[in-house]
């Protein structure tokens, strides 16, 4: 019995690949056994498997493996009465090239493209060890498969609308903490407090003496600023020269 050396690559990236091994009379659904394990693949809702010429180009639908199990199809026979596809056929009836290519469609968490080509046929009987050895295998691994991407952060948990006098409460509690905090940037960032203000004051070392002749005197520096407005309202500026026969 012939062994079929398969390379397995995903979405023509050559650093992620298989090498597995199958016999020629298993079918697609042993091989595509092979093919989970080796790319340690879970939760495959449906796997396609194609023919394929060497430029990759997809052929005829060879079998369909929808939740682990083979989809049969329906065609007539002579007489015209439907009957299923026998689908387990054994791949060597669709090997005919020394390099045959495939290709595999697989839908799982991670959806993946698998280009197959045939790398080796192996026609030597096996020896008295290799009878003990269970197909399919894989026999060589490169690259690291794709793992699903899983999101990180917390939870959202929904909120539900109660409109009992806790749910307004709780509402009301937490529009209370909101006003509170921006209260308190208000105090960190805007004007200063008069906790502020007494703070600076004991920093100065100034008493409440020195604190009065501060404010007398920014009072008095107040009255003098609009007793010079006041002049400059009364003053008449048609006595100032305008033309230049006043100057002569």
């Amino acid at each position: 019995m012939a062994i079929y050396k398969f390379r397995v690559t995903i979405d023509h990236e050559d650093t992620i690949f298989r090498d597995i091994e199958v016999q020629s009379n298993q079918s697609f659904m042993e091989f595509n056994r092979g093919i989970i394990e080796a790319f340690n693949l879970s939760e495959c809702q449906e796997v396609i498997f194609l023919a394929s010429d060497n430029n990759w180009h997809q052929g005829t639908e060879l079998m369909v493996i929808r939740d682990n199990m083979v989809v049969f199809k329906e065609e007539k026979d002579k007489d015209g009465k439907a009957k299923k596809k026998n689908v387990l056929k054994p791949i060597a009836l669709y090997v005919d090239d020394p390099h045959q290519h495939f290709i595999c469609f697989i839908d799982s968490k991670i959806p993946l493209v698998m280009f197959i080509e045939l790398m080796k046929i192996n026609t030597d009987e096996p020896d008295e060890d290799e009878d003990m050895i269970t197909y399919p295998r894989s026999v060589k691994s490169f690259g690291q498969a794709p793992k699903p991407v899983q999101m990180g952060g917390a939870i959202p948990v929904p909120v539900e609308d109660d409109e009992d006098e806790n749910g307004e409460r709780r509402i009301k509690a937490q529009a209370d903490d909101v006003n509170a905090e921006e209260d308190d940037l208000l105090d960190e960032e805007g004007e200063p407090t008069d906790e502020d203000l007494e703070h600076e004051e004991t920093e100065l070392g100034l008493d409440e003496g020195d604190t009065d002749n501060l404010k007398s005197e920014e009072g008095e520096a107040e009255a003098e600023e609009g007793e010079s407005a006041e002049e400059m309202e009364e003053t008449n500026f048609d006595e100032f020269p305008t033309g230049e026969d006043d100057f002569i």
